[in-house]
């Protein structure tokens, strides 16, 4: 999928949204968050060949697939969450958003935890060995 059909679908939804919002007004929050998730499917069904990229280019430089995979993952919740808040807004909720980024910190941080238990164990390491 590319960037102009993406583009041509929201202008398309755009279109019919401030139709429906004349007509019935209460659909237009659904329409938003339809639309929202039908061009989220169309982008994440992209990603597989980046994330396949990135693998690559992370196994020619010698990096662990077990950090790459967590990275990964950090930035999937974070594009997710973002996602979430955003329409969360957009119906109107701020309150419900503020929860839902709390919540997707707390995942990248528990997300992250492995990666930073290994770099503790890294520094101790080299404290050991300076000693």
């Amino acid at each position: 999928m590319n960037i102009l059909s993406l583009a041509g679908l929201a202008i398309v939804g755009l279109l019919v949204l401030a139709l429906a919002r004349q007509v019935v007004p209460e659909m237009a929050t659904l329409i938003t968050i339809g639309l929202g998730v039908v061009l989220l499917a169309l982008v994440v069904d992209s990603l597989g060949d980046a994330v396949d990229v990135l693998q690559g280019l992370a196994g020619n430089a010698g990096i662990k697939s077990d950090y790459i995979r967590v990275v990964l993952k950090v930035v999937g919740v974070s594009y997710i969450t973002a996602f979430a808040a955003q329409m969360c807004r957009d119906a109107g909720e701020s309150a419900l958003a503020a929860k839902v980024e709390l919540a997707g910190k707390v995942m990248i941080l528990l997300t992250a935890l492995p990666v930073f238990k290994a770099l503790a164990e890294a520094i101790e390491g080299l404290a050991t060995m300076a000693l």
